[in-house]
């Protein structure tokens, strides 16, 4: 399994990101794409919220808007980001409790967290879903520019 993960999605998380929610405050939203047994493309990003330095939430309702926008876009809702500015793309366990409630509902959901601060490509963007038996591990991910 493994991400690919369009310029427009990439540009719009990088985007809110930094130069709207601030760097200091983390952002989130969603992402839609299309999901196969052997990777999950994510043509777009949608920013919902701006948290606090180390907190964001996205309300169920958030959830359910947006998987009825990606029936009106033609496509899935494959799964949620969020940044964390400036402490790395490892997640908390904030992040794996929402994860785990995600994955309930949509075992195939996908978490991107990304540290728009960093420089180094391989240390700013990561992707994390969950096996069959609840466990939580890292895919790759790779940008289509």
């Amino acid at each position: 399994m493994r991400i690919i993960l369009y310029r427009r999605a990439y540009r719009t998380m990088i985007r809110y990101g930094t130069e709207l929610s601030r760097p200091q405050k983390e952002s989130a939203g969603v992402l839609f794409g299309e999901p196969t047994h052997e990777y999950i493309k994510i043509y777009y990003a949608e920013y919902l919220k701006i948290g606090e330095h180390a907190f964001v939430e996205l309300e169920p309702t958030d959830i359910l808007r947006s998987y009825i926008k990606s029936e009106i876009l033609g496509t899935k809702l494959v799964g949620i980001y969020h940044t964390h500015p400036d402490f790395g793309v490892t997640p908390s366990s904030i992040d794996l409790k929402t994860m785990k409630i995600i994955w309930d509902i949509s075992p195939n959901a996908v978490m991107i967290i990304l540290d728009p601060l960093q420089q180094d490509i391989k240390n700013k963007i990561a992707a994390y879903v969950s096996s069959k038996r609840g466990n939580i591990y890292k895919i790759p991910v790779e940008i289509r520019w």
